[in-house]
Protein backbone atom coordinates (compact mmCIF):
# COMPACT_ATOMS: atom_id res chain seq x y z
CA UNK A 1 0.00 0.00 0.00
CA UNK A 2 2.48 2.69 1.02
CA UNK A 3 4.40 2.11 -2.32
CA UNK A 4 1.21 3.15 -4.18
CA UNK A 5 -0.27 6.09 -1.99
CA UNK A 6 -0.18 9.55 -2.74
CA UNK A 7 2.25 11.26 -0.40
CA UNK A 8 -0.74 13.48 1.23
CA UNK A 9 -2.58 10.26 2.19
CA UNK A 10 0.98 9.04 3.90
CA UNK A 11 0.78 12.81 5.62
CA UNK A 12 -2.71 12.26 6.54
CA UNK A 13 -2.34 8.76 7.61
CA UNK A 14 0.77 9.38 9.89
CA UNK A 15 -1.46 12.43 11.54
CA UNK A 16 -3.95 9.95 12.38
CA UNK A 17 -1.72 8.28 13.98
CA UNK A 18 0.04 11.46 16.16
CA UNK A 19 -3.30 12.88 16.97
CA UNK A 20 -4.57 9.44 18.46
CA UNK A 21 -1.47 9.49 20.68
CA UNK A 22 -1.76 12.96 21.90
CA UNK A 23 -5.51 13.19 22.45
CA UNK A 24 -5.67 16.60 23.06
CA UNK A 25 -6.89 20.05 21.83
CA UNK A 26 -3.80 20.49 20.08
CA UNK A 27 -3.12 17.50 18.57
CA UNK A 28 -6.98 17.76 16.72
CA UNK A 29 -6.20 21.11 15.51
CA UNK A 30 -3.19 19.54 14.13
CA UNK A 31 -4.73 17.20 12.66
CA UNK A 32 -7.56 19.25 11.31
CA UNK A 33 -4.66 21.84 10.02
CA UNK A 34 -2.54 18.95 7.93
CA UNK A 35 -5.92 17.19 6.39
CA UNK A 36 -7.10 20.57 5.12
CA UNK A 37 -3.85 21.64 3.65
CA UNK A 38 -3.11 17.95 2.28
CA UNK A 39 -6.18 16.54 1.62
CA UNK A 40 -8.89 17.91 -1.02
CA UNK A 41 -12.56 17.86 -0.34
CA UNK A 42 -13.52 14.10 -1.51
CA UNK A 43 -10.56 12.80 0.74
CA UNK A 44 -11.97 14.51 4.10
CA UNK A 45 -15.26 13.49 3.27
CA UNK A 46 -14.26 9.83 3.11
CA UNK A 47 -12.73 10.42 6.40
CA UNK A 48 -15.77 12.36 7.92
CA UNK A 49 -18.37 9.29 6.58
CA UNK A 50 -15.93 6.54 8.05
CA UNK A 51 -15.56 8.26 11.64
CA UNK A 52 -19.49 9.39 11.93
CA UNK A 53 -20.35 5.84 9.99
CA UNK A 54 -17.75 4.27 13.46
CA UNK A 55 -20.12 5.78 16.02
CA UNK A 56 -22.57 4.37 18.32
CA UNK A 57 -26.34 6.77 17.92
CA UNK A 58 -25.51 8.87 21.42
CA UNK A 59 -21.65 8.82 20.47
CA UNK A 60 -23.27 10.60 17.08
CA UNK A 61 -26.20 12.77 19.27
CA UNK A 62 -22.93 13.99 21.41
CA UNK A 63 -21.04 15.13 18.30
CA UNK A 64 -24.04 17.04 17.02
CA UNK A 65 -24.59 18.51 20.13
CA UNK A 66 -20.78 19.92 20.31
CA UNK A 67 -20.87 21.28 17.11
CA UNK A 68 -24.30 23.07 17.35
CA UNK A 69 -23.40 24.32 20.48
CA UNK A 70 -20.26 25.70 19.38
CA UNK A 71 -21.90 27.45 16.37
CA UNK A 72 -24.80 29.25 19.11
Amino acid sequence: MSLYAEPAHKAAARMVGYALTLRSDYGNAAAALVFRHRLDAADRMVLVTAILDSLSDQEFAGVIRHFLEGAA
